[in-house]
C-alpha cells in the first residue's frame, strides 16, 4: 500500500484581527476576545480556548475564525498568509 497525497487550497474566507502591541487599550482587547483571556507578568495575552491557553506576545497578531474562536499568529506567518481587504463602500 502507498499513500496518495493530494493537493488543496485553503478557501477565501475573510477573519477580523488586530495586532497586539504594547499600547493596545487591554480592556477593549478582551472585550473584543468575548471570552476568556488575562494578561501575564511579561505582557504576554494568554486565550483560554477549547484546545486549552494560547500564548501572544506583544507584536503578534489576534484572529478571530469563522465560529468566533481567537488565536494567535505569528506576524511573519500572519504577514503571509492574510491581506487586508477593504470594507464595503
Amino acid at each position: 500500500m502507498y499513500l496518495r497525497t493530494k493537493k488543496y487550497r485553503k478557501r477565501p474566507i475573510v477573519v477580523e484581527a488586530i495586532r497586539y502591541t504594547d499600547d493596545i487599550d487591554k480592556n477593549a482587547l478582551l472585550k473584543w476576545l468575548g471570552r476568556d483571556g488575562y494578561f501575564r507578568e511579561d505582557g504576554a495575552l494568554v486565550i483560554r480556548t477549547l484546545e486549552g491557553e494560547m500564548v501572544a506576545p506583544i507584536g503578534h497578531y489576534i484572529v478571530k475564525g469563522i465560529k468566533g474562536e481567537a488565536y494567535p499568529v505569528a506576524p511573519d506567518i500572519f504577514e503571509r498568509t492574510y491581506e487586508e481587504v477593504s470594507a464595503p463602500s
